[in-house]
């Protein structure tokens, strides 16, 4: 087995994962300075400013905490190895089949630009999944980002719990 492009690929995508996470933390008011305040106001998760769902509040907190325990950059990498290990697990199980639903995740069998579960979004069955805020987003037309993350994220949460 030729390994010289993985091992190219493997570094590059471990700072690619990494940069990300580190960006999304900064997003969320944290960074390896310290991170910002955070106040709940009723719905709304407030921090430096911009707003977030209410649910985002105890995990933002549970992440400050193991970022003052563990360092930032510590915290940082295992967060994207963590996403990482994911991934190459949904790529291999939508490649292999695995998947209830029978629609690929992360790719589309055609080599469409858009994940092949973004087109069937409607007819997905996953635990936890909103299917009514998926079939609006997807009527919309304009929020696949915003749709794609609460796909993916329901297949997250379904392969956690087998």
């Amino acid at each position: 087995m030729n390994t010289s492009q993985l091992s190219t690929y493997a570094p590059e995508a471990r700072r690619a994962f990494i940069a990300a996470v580190s960006a999304q933390a900064a997003r969320l008011g944290i960074t390896a300075e310290g991170s910002t305040s955070a106040e709940v106001q009723g719905d709304v998760l407030l921090v430096g400013g911009q707003a977030f769902p209410r649910t985002f509040a105890d995990p933002l907190k549970k992440l400050i905490e193991r970022v003052q325990a563990d360092g930032f950059e510590t915290t940082m990498e295992a967060i994207a190895y963590t996403w990482f290990s994911r991934f190459v697990a949904i790529r291999y199980m939508e490649l292999h089949g695995y998947f209830d639903h029978g629609y690929r995740v992360l790719s589309h069998p055609e080599g469409q630009g858009s994940p092949e579960i973004l087109d069937h979004a409607a007819d997905v069955d996953l635990p936890g999944l909103d299917r009514a805020k998926a079939v609006e987003l997807k009527l919309d037309g304009t929020k696949d980002e915003e749709l794609y993350r609460l796909l993916l994220l329901a297949q997250c949460n379904a392969l956690h719990h087998l």
